[in-house]
């Protein structure tokens, strides 16, 4: 079987299915109650309407002269991998660094995490496959972040710290409880920035998106004996995902950490490129410390600030980097100290959903 009949397959078993398991009613809000029952007809109006609104927002905000693709871009993931895929085409000629097979690149709602590699059956093909909220749901972990750098820096036992604004508080929140309840998130494209911070939002958001690209291109090639693969269930059917065990996972990230450093900066800025890579890392860490929560696993369950992928990248890069460069930890502590903020901030609501019965939305489980 191809990869891209393979894709096609499990996107159908997909459409089968509400986006992700029942959607427990403890997690709908009014507008979500609200929205279920418009018809089809209702929904587009809705959502033609609430198009011509951003577009109006961001005339006003911007003028009408701002590229659509620099604020409010519509999120279509083949054009964000494509572009992607440029900058790896790009890496790879100048390095000389060649993944074989190359792997297809597909989208399904794979709920509760953000990528994964799989192998066809009776293929060797890959398939690299995004969860359909993942680019949003950077995109708007960049605003976030972006807003909260810009604001005054304090120093603080474990390095500089931000004065995170009461709107950046809020729209976390909403993200994040969107995204781990319902499995995508809530879109707030209508939440404009200042014109001087669109620049660093966008190299934040791109380093985030390649490094996890990068990641996932870590993992094809990569099953043997030693390190098979790992069963997971999609929809009621055995997927084959690429060995994900403690030995392989720093070297993935190692490896992606090294190419997206030496992929994006000579077309960005150098800090705003490590700041996406910890901004990728710790988006992860965020929904599975939400889902450690829900599983009663509060005991490891990890403050942001020193979770372990991001202790051990820093640590591989602070023995190979020159001594320049070592100025740009801050930026990824940076990152790391907002984020961390904001998850204490949260972690009471996940806790009092949990109780009340709420369960997040997921579509993978695994077998056995």
């Amino acid at each position: 079987m191809l990869a891209t009949e393979y894709l096609k397959h499990l996107q159908d078993l997909s459409t089968r299915f509400s986006h992700s398991e029942a959607v427990p009613e403890k997690n709908k809000s009014p507008l979500d109650i609200m929205q279920e029952a418009f018809s089809p007809e209702l929904k587009k109006l809705f959502v033609d309407a609430s198009r011509k609104l951003r577009r109006k927002f961001r005339e006003e905000a911007y003028g009408i002269a701002l590229p659509e693709n620099e604020e409010g871009k519509p999120y279509d993931w083949m054009i964000i991998v494509n572009q992607l895929l440029e900058y790896w085409d790009a890496f790879s000629n100048r390095s000389g660094y060649v993944v074989s097979p190359r792997p297809t690149f597909g989208i399904l709602p794979i709920g509760s995490m953000d990528a994964v590699t799989i192998r066809v059956p009776e293929s060797q093909e890959y398939l690299i496959v995004f969860n359909e909220g993942l680019f949003l749901y950077l995109y708007q972990l960049a605003k976030i972040i972006t807003v909260s750098a810009s604001s005054p820096w304090v120093e603080g036992d474990s390095g500089v710290h931000a004065r995170i604004p009461g709107i950046c508080r809020d729209k976390f929140r909403e993200l994040l409880l969107r995204y781990v309840m319902f499995g995508k998130p809530q879109n707030t494209e209508q939440w404009l920035l200042e014109p001087n911070l669109l620049g660093p939002l966008q190299a934040l958001t791109t380093s985030a998106e390649f490094f996890l690209l990068a990641h996932e291109i870590q993992h094809v090639g990569g099953t043997s004996e030693s390190f098979p693969n790992l069963k997971r269930e999609f929809h009621g059917e055995e997927v084959n995902s690429v060995d994900m065990s403690i030995e392989r996972e720093p070297m993935a990230d190692a490896l992606a950490t090294a190419h997206t450093i030496s992929a994006l900066v000579e077309k960005l800025d150098p800090g705003l490129v490590w700041a996406g890579i910890e901004l990728a890392v710790c988006a992860r860490e965020l929904v599975e410390n939400a889902f450690k929560l829900f599983n009663n696993e509060d005991a490891i369950d990890r403050p942001i600030f020193y979770n372990v992928r991001s202790l051990i990248i820093e640590g591989l890069l602070e023995n190979k980097l020159p001594e320049h460069a070592l100025q740009l930890l801050p930026f990824n502590r940076l990152v790391r100290s907002i984020l961390d903020s904001l998850w204490q901030d949260i972690r009471p609501r996940f806790i009092k959903l949990r109780d009340s019965g709420a369960a997040p939305a997921k579509v993978w489980s695994p077998v056995g």
